[in-house]
């Protein structure tokens, strides 16, 4: 995980970006004269009650992000400050995440990336160095942190992987468990497992009634036989890379599962 002076460093300059003062990327020596830190500002400022003008939630917004590709936020309101991190699946459209936009502001203020090297058309994959990943996502959230004014916990956001972007996801939550303790994944090529996955406090899986399931589901019984609180979540009518017609209700019984108390969930695994 990057480190907190590195994070402070780069609070500042992405700080900057978000107030539309910055025309192109950084030059370097400019930002090896940033001396203070968003984040230092905002621990010491009280808390928001209000998104900053122009910050709508539910509203989609595209957010640039210095040296890197824009983000696409579904902003929560100002009391929530749960940060929710989407990695789309290889070539994927970020822009899935807008068929289930009434869920997302309900539970927390969705991040989407998009990924590491580019497919054609203005689409990208993943690529295998988990630090790179990790750098954008620390990135990201600091951008959205800005944005809202403070208003974003970004110390343990919840991961949401979909595709290309579950396995990512799910090497992330091995690599880094005191960090994303609440793990989604969906449509992933693989079964998801225990090795990787036995340090969560909730895992949530899910699979689209009109794809391939099996796997994603057994993967969850078996977290879940380990005493994990895990469990799967079947989209109706739904074929890979889509969330089929109800996606929003059945994202929503999704979040309100994963984000419930921890300690219920594991209980009611146990009955």
């Amino acid at each position: 995980m990057i480190d907190r002076a590195h994070r402070f460093g780069l609070a500042l300059a992405l700080a900057f970006a978000a107030a539309g003062l910055f025309a192109r990327e950084p030059e370097a020596s400019a930002e090896a004269n940033h001396v203070a830190t968003t984040e230092a500002v905002a621990s010491a400022a009280p808390p928001p009650l209000e998104l900053p003008n122009g910050i709508v939630p539910g509203e989609s917004t595209l957010t640039p992000v210095p040296s890197d590709r824009p983000i696409l936020v579904i902003h929560a309101p100002a009391a929530n400050r749960r940060a929710i991190v989407y990695l789309p699946g290889l070539c994927g459209n970020v822009r899935a995440i807008e068929a289930w936009r009434d869920a997302a502001v309900r539970s927390g203020t969705v991040i989407g990336l998009q990924g590491d090297k580019p497919c054609g058309g203005g689409r990208y994959h993943w690529g295998k160095k988990l630090d790179v990943i990790e750098a954008r996502i620390e990135r990201a959230l600091i951008t959205a942190k800005a944005a809202r004014g403070g208003a974003l916990d970004i110390e343990h956001p919840v991961l949401f992987g979909y595709s290309q972007g579950a396995e990512r996801a799910e090497r992330l939550a091995q690599l880094h468990p005191e960090r994303y303790r609440q793990v989604v994944l969906g449509g992933s090529p693989h079964e998801p497992t225990l090795r990787r996955l036995g340090d969560q406090h909730a895992i949530a899986v899910f699979g689209g009634e009109l794809e391939t399931f099996g796997h994603m589901q057994a993967g969850a019984e078996v977290l879940a036989a380990a005493g994990k609180p895990a469990r799967f979540f079947l989209f109706p009518r739904a074929k890979h890379g889509d969330f089929g017609p109800d996606g929003n209700r059945v994202m929503g019984e999704l979040f309100n599962w994963l984000l419930s108390d921890t300690d219920s969930l594991a209980s009611a695994q146990r009955e």
